[in-house]
C-alpha cells in the first residue's frame, strides 16, 4: 500500500500533511515515486488553482502510471475557498474528464476537500479555544461566530476580503490566547500529535462539524483497515 499526494499549497500543507500522514498511518515518507515500496507516501506541491487541475493532476497521474502498480490511492486535497464542496469536487471531474486523463486500474483518485481552508480545520481544536479571552482581536472574532459551539465550515468571511483570510486570522487569534504560534509556513503547532487528536474528537461529536474534515479522517481510518 502506498499513497500519491497531491496538495494545493506550498507551505502550509507541505508541512502538516507530512506530520499528520506519519502520525495517522505511519507511512514513511519517499523523496521520488520511484523509491514507493510499501507503506511509503509520495507528497508534491500542486502550487495553488487553477495549476493544480491543469498542470500538476496530469502529471501526477501521468508519473503513476509510468511506475505501475506502485500507488493505490492518488489523493488530491484542495481548498474551497469562496465555493462549495460540490463545487470543488464537480472541477475535478470536469479536469479529468476535460483532459481525457486515465490513472491506471491499480490507482485510485480521492478527492479531499478543504472546506473552506486548512486553517477552518485547525479552528475545530476545543482545547485551545479560550474560556476567558483578553485580546481585542480574538473577542472581536468569537463576538461574531464562536467556532466552539458551531462549525468552523460554516463561518462567513465577516469584514474580510475572503474566507481564507478571516479564518488565518481567526485561527492565529486564538492560539495567541495560548501564546502559540502560528503562520503559514511555521504551521508545527497544528502538526502535534495531541493537537489532531483533537481534531479527530471534534468530528465525533454528534454535532457533526467538520464534515470535510471527517472525510479525510475517515479515508486514513480506511486505510488503516485495509493494511491490517
Amino acid at each position: 500500500m502506498n499513497l500519491y499526494f497531491l496538495v494545493e499549497g506550498e507551505q502550509t500543507e507541505m508541512l502538516v500533511y507530512r506530520h499528520w500522514i506519519e502520525h495517522l498511518l505511519g507511512f514513511q515518507r519517499v523523496q521520488t515515486p520511484q523509491e514507493a515500496v510499501d507503506k511509503h507516501y509520495y507528497l508534491v506541491c500542486g502550487f495553488g488553482q487553477p495549476r493544480i487541475l491543469d498542470e500538476a493532476l496530469p502529471d501526477a497521474i501521468a508519473t503513476i502510471n509510468d511506475n505501475p502498480r506502485t500507488f493505490n490511492h492518488l489523493v488530491l486535497c484542495l481548498d474551497s475557498e469562496e465555493t462549495s464542496v460540490e463545487t470543488c469536487l464537480q472541477e475535478v471531474e470536469d479536469a479529468v474528464n476535460g483532459q481525457q486523463l486515465l490513472l491506471e486500474a491499480s490507482c485510485k483518485l480521492t478527492t479531499i476537500v478543504q472546506h473552506r481552508c486548512i486553517e477552518t480545520w485547525f479552528l475545530g481544536n476545543k482545547a485551545v479555544y479560550p474560556r476567558q479571552p483578553n485580546t481585542p482581536d480574538f473577542i472581536e472574532f468569537a463576538q461574531h461566530y464562536s467556532v466552539y459551539k458551531n462549525d468552523p465550515e460554516n463561518m462567513g468571511k465577516y469584514r474580510f476580503r475572503n474566507h481564507a483570510h478571516f479564518h488565518k486570522k481567526y485561527l492565529q487569534a486564538m492560539l495567541a490566547e495560548k501564546n502559540l504560534s502560528y503562520q503559514k509556513n511555521r504551521p508545527q503547532v497544528v502538526c502535534q500529535p495531541s493537537y489532531i487528536e483533537q481534531l479527530k474528537k471534534r468530528v465525533r461529536e454528534p454535532q457533526e462539524h467538520l464534515s470535510s474534515l471527517k472525510t479525510f479522517f475517515d479515508f486514513c481510518a480506511e486505510i488503516q483497515i485495509s493494511i491490517t
